[in-house]
């Protein structure tokens, strides 16, 4: 990540397989600037961090990142750039590849139930 940009400035977003590439202004989130381009690279859910629709890995480059939902960005994740599109901000040309989440393979978080919730009758 680097530091706050104090102008906007336009940065060259690349998707790792060639698949497509668009400009970002410093000033707009990522997901707003491929909506901008008009691709479609980027799933879009709630545009707000919460959802994780919009899940990316940044492969290279620096960017900027705000508060994102930690049910579908672990502190690991986001060492590893693994970011939520909507909620970063570029500060370099970056090159991002999706990394869907893990609902799209049928993975549901777990939730904690009961015994007598569990019990079949």
């Amino acid at each position: 990540m680097a530091s706050q940009a104090t102008k906007a400035e336009t940065y060259q977003i690349s998707v790792h397989d060639g698949e497509a590439q668009f400009t970002a202004s410093s000033t707009v989130n990522l997901l707003v600037a491929m909506e901008q381009a008009r691709e479609s690279v980027i799933g879009v859910g709630c545009r707000g961090g919460g959802c994780g629709k919009c899940r990316i890995r940044v492969l290279d480059g620096d960017y900027e990142s705000k508060r994102m939902s930690r049910a579908w960005i672990s502190e690991e994740d986001e060492a590893e750039g693994i970011v939520l599109a909507c909620r970063i901000f570029a500060r370099s040309d970056l090159c991002i590849r999706p990394e869907p989440l893990p609902l799209a393979t049928g993975y549901q978080p777990a939730r904690s139930v009961s015994l007598s919730q569990a019990e079949l009758k």
